[in-house]
């Protein structure tokens, strides 16, 4: 017995998948910056409430980043033994707290490249 499988729409197929793989570096991360910032009053240190309130997203291009003028941030976040600052890592427990928002903000946007993926 022999089985024969045409496949219908395969050069559409191959074209659109082509087509989703070049833009998924292009994935965009604004939402998911967005959910970080949105928690990051929660879990940043205080004194005055300037820094945890200053963070916002911000989109670079094809990037989103967050971002925040107040300059004692970074050593804060990092630390400065020089300084005497000790380390706190506030931002990452923002995002390890927004993870599944961060998740599905990133899946969204992922399926909206791939909805563009068709066959026949």
């Amino acid at each position: 017995m022999v089985a024969q499988v045409k496949v219908v729409g395969a050069a559409n197929l191959d074209r659109t998948l082509s087509a989703a793989a070049k833009k998924l570096p292009d994935i965009d991360a604004y939402e998911a910056a967005t959910a970080v910032v949105a928690d990051v009053p929660s879990v940043a240190p205080r004194r005055t409430g300037r820094l945890a309130g200053s963070f916002r997203p911000a989109r670079q291009g094809k990037r989103s980043t967050i971002t925040t003028p107040v300059v004692y941030a970074v050593p804060i976040h990092w630390g400065s033994p020089r300084k005497g600052i000790r380390r706190d890592p506030f931002v990452y427990d923002a995002a390890n707290s927004a993870e599944g928002r961060m998740t599905a903000a990133l899946e969204r946007s992922g399926q909206k490249i791939c909805d563009g993926v068709h066959g026949a």
